[in-house]
C-alpha cells in the first residue's frame, strides 16, 4: 500500500506534533493517508509543505485537525467498482 510519495510525506508529518496517522484504500483503488494533528499551526505547516510538493491533499476541520492525503490509483485486481 505504501508507495514513495507516502513514505515521503509521513517522515514529513513525523517532524511534526501528530495525534494520528491512518492509511486506507480508496473505493477506486486510491490510496489515502490520514494525518491527524494536535494544534492548527501543525496542520498548516504540513499544509504548505503538500502545496508546494504538489501532492493532493484535502483539509478537514471538525473536533480533530486533519489533512487527507490522496496518492496515484493502482492497478489490483481484487478492488471492485460500486453498482448504482
Amino acid at each position: 500500500m505504501f508507495n514513495k510519495n507516502m513514505i515521503q510525506v509521513v517522515k514529513t508529518a513525523m517532524e511534526l506534533e501528530l495525534k494520528n496517522i491512518c492509511t486506507y484504500k480508496g473505493y477506486a483503488g486510491a490510496d489515502l493517508l490520514k494525518l491527524s494533528f494536535k494544534r492548527n499551526s501543525e496542520l498548516s505547516r504540513m499544509r504548505e509543505w503538500l502545496k508546494n510538493n504538489k501532492f493532493d491533499h484535502v483539509v478537514k476541520l471538525n473536533d480533530c485537525v486533519e489533512i487527507i492525503c490522496i496518492f496515484e490509483q493502482t492497478e489490483d485486481e481484487e478492488i471492485y467498482e460500486l453498482k448504482d
